[in-house]
């Protein structure tokens, strides 16, 4: 049943990283198989690099993982931040959608390219800008990870699903929570059952 497949991924050891140093790894080199596809969809890259680094500890195991651009003048470059204190519960079939929304094509690509493109007024270079448009990139730039070679396994195939999912089921829960008058448990049990 699909309730025992979703069991399966999010249980058997295979599905998870022995340790931090795994999960970083793991990110890194679905970075490095993205960024040698990028040239087949895109005529120019940003000449800014990221990194793939760990969260900062004191952030917590909690906190879901994030991107931060380059400075504007290339004295930094940019990074996808990793938590690796939640190495246990990232399960492998969910990383390669979230590389390609957190890194390339996703928000670096997006946030790198425009901090080089000089002639767009500072507020446009620097950092994400409107909410709609940077994530509604990333989430479009997930789709692409088809042509670039992502989604190989029913597994990831199933990863890159469940994040479309999760959103979506996040959407629902707004509207219920503010429109229907549901209460917290609701939400939750919602969100749940859906994702």
């Amino acid at each position: 049943s699909f309730a025992a497949f979703v069991q399966h991924l999010n249980t058997d050891p295979k599905y998870f990283h022995k340790s931090p140093d795994d999960l970083l790894a793991g990110y890194r080199e679905i970075g490095k198989r993205l960024d040698a596809e990028m040239p087949k969809l895109f005529a120019e890259l940003p000449r800014m690099p990221y990194g793939v680094l760990p969260m900062p500890a004191h952030l917590g195991s909690n906190r879901a993982e994030y991107y931060n651009g380059p400075a504007l003048d290339g004295s930094r470059a940019g990074a996808f931040f990793a938590n690796i204190l939640a190495y246990k519960r990232r399960p492998t079939w969910g990383m390669e959608s979230l590389v390609a929304h957190e890194a390339v094509p996703g928000h670096h690509m997006q946030v790198a390219r425009a901090a080089e493109l000089k002639d767009l007024p500072n507020f446009r270079r620097s950092g994400f800008g409107y909410t709609a448009f940077s994530e509604g990139w990333a989430l479009y730039a997930e789709t692409l990870g088809f042509e670039l070679g992502l989604y190989k396994q029913p597994e990831s195939r199933f990863g890159h699903l469940q994040w479309q999912a999760f959103r979506a089921a996040r959407l629902v829960t707004d509207t219920g929570i503010h429109t229907k008058g549901w209460s917290r448990q609701q939400a939750i049990d919602f969100m749940v059952e859906r994702t």
